[in-house]
């Protein structure tokens, strides 16, 4: 977190100034594990190594149903459109 907005979290949380240390960072603990084995309490430890890990980016494709693209629809309309006009014109003869 940047010192301005360190401030700023600090002023909305009526807390000093001083409270906490100088730069702060966040830790996330992912568990993968279900159900977790054993029963007894986790416990946390200093890593090793400190340096910052980055997750790996998510990224979902998503298909959709219906296409979006206008040629599409007009390569469909093309094909369709004189089919249909044959079949009226027939019925109104």
């Amino acid at each position: 977190i940047e010192a301005s907005d360190r401030d700023k979290l600090l002023e909305l949380c009526k807390l000093d100034k001083k409270t906490g240390p100088e730069t702060w960072w966040l830790t996330e603990f992912e568990d993968k594990s279900s159900p977790r084995p054993g029963t007894a309490d986790l416990y946390f430890s200093v890593a090793g190594d400190q340096n910052p890990v980055a997750r790996p980016d998510h990224i979902q494709y998503v298909a959709a149903r219906v296409p979006n693209c206008v040629m599409t629809y007009a390569l469909l309309g093309y094909m369709l459109v004189p089919c249909v006009v044959r079949v009226v014109r027939r019925r109104i003869r």
